[in-house]
């Protein structure tokens, strides 16, 4: 009994808290279509990340490969000379035509004009 007196408040305190009913608060309702919509873009937003990223580390760099160089062809049967004369002779044999009578033609034209 001298524990009582000593410390009612202790004692008071738990038998209030024992004779109080719990009350419980109704909670106001939320509204479950958007809660609903809200997870699925984020898990469709999940998805598409992980799919883009699966995608970028699939892709593989290929090195290009360099274009094979054509070998040069070397006429060995008939090799022709290259001096200077040989030259020569392979312009002089070269057709042209008359260029002189070709430039009076032109002429012909200019003064008619």
């Amino acid at each position: 009994m001298t524990d009582e007196i000593m410390n009612p408040t202790t004692e008071n305190s738990q038998q209030n808290i024992e004779q109080k009913p719990v009350e419980e608060k109704p909670q106001p309702k939320k509204n479950n279509n958007s809660v609903l919509i809200v997870i699925l873009l984020l898990l469709f937003a999940a998805i598409i990340g992980i799919w883009y990223w699966w995608g970028q580390s699939q892709k593989i760099i290929t090195p290009q490969t360099p274009l094979p160089t054509p070998t040069p062809r070397i006429e060995t049967g008939t090799q022709k000379e290259d001096s200077v004369s040989s030259i020569n002779n392979d312009l002089n044999a070269l057709d042209i035509g008359d260029l002189e009578k070709e430039f009076q033609l032109i002429d012909q034209d200019l003064n008619s004009l």
